[in-house]
């Protein structure tokens, strides 16, 4: 059995190999395994072990933050990233998906994406980071716009 990670300082992150953190070592892996095993059917093993590392980001950013539940705060953004995944898009919109609010809401930012993951994560975590400083008149517009970025 995998020890669990405790957490790290979001900027700590830059400085570990993180390919070397095995997934099955966050304590909220039960709830990123559903996630994980749809992108299994669909995604060949390179693109799931990248997306591995933006979870495992992920969840070390958000590891100290909790929902109003007290459920761990990862389960917003693993629920974002099984939507995207329903619609069988790309290993870079699902890795968004999971890192959409780290920019946000920890002390990485757009340069720890792209040194981390790249242009392309970057730009995409950037734009639905941007969404939610954008008014609408009702529901449905600010979800088409969703929608509209994530395609």
């Amino acid at each position: 059995m995998v020890e669990a990670y405790t957490g790290t300082a979001p900027e700590g992150l830059l400085n570990k190999d993180l390919y070397d953190i095995p997934v099955t070592a966050s304590p909220t892996f039960s709830y990123y395994a559903p996630l994980r095993n749809y992108i299994s059917t669909y995604l060949p093993p390179q693109s799931l072990a990248r997306i591995d590392k933006a979870f495992v980001v992920a969840d070390l950013a958000h590891i100290k933050q909790f929902r109003a539940s007290g459920e761990p705060y990862i389960i917003h953004p693993i629920a974002v990233a099984l939507i995207i995944s329903k619609m069988r898009l790309d290993q870079q919109s699902i890795m968004a998906a999971l890192l959409h609010d780290v920019i946000e809401d920890t002390s990485l930012d757009e340069k720890d994406m792209e040194l981390m993951f790249g242009p392309t994560v970057k730009d995409l975590v950037e734009g639905v980071t941007k969404l939610d400083k954008i008014r609408f008149h009702d529901y449905r517009e600010a979800q088409s716009e969703n929608f509209r970025k994530m395609i």
